[in-house]
């Protein structure tokens, strides 16, 4: 189950960063809109992977700092888009 769900987490990750990639190019034409999507769409990824783990009693995600520390840095990057004057 636990492999199952790491599988999981890498499929999640690796779209979050295609999501991230996208973001950043938007933010870089200006689209601030499409921009904030993408990134906030890529903060799913890390609550999901670590939810995975729950729904089986017994297991415990061994990706909780990681996912925590994925999660803030991406409320880091959200902050910083949303000081820039549009």
């Amino acid at each position: 189950y636990a492999r199952h769900c790491l599988e999981d987490c890498s499929e999640l990750y690796s779209g979050a960063g295609s999501s991230i990639q996208s973001g950043g190019k938007a933010f870089e034409g200006k689209d601030y809109g499409t921009a904030n999507a993408e990134i906030s769409s890529a903060m799913d990824a890390p609550d999901t992977c670590e939810e995975q783990f729950k729904e089986k009693k017994g297991y415990v995600s061994p990706l909780t700092k990681e996912n925590n520390n994925f999660f803030q840095l991406l409320a880091i990057i959200l902050s910083f888009m949303n000081l820039v004057p549009k």
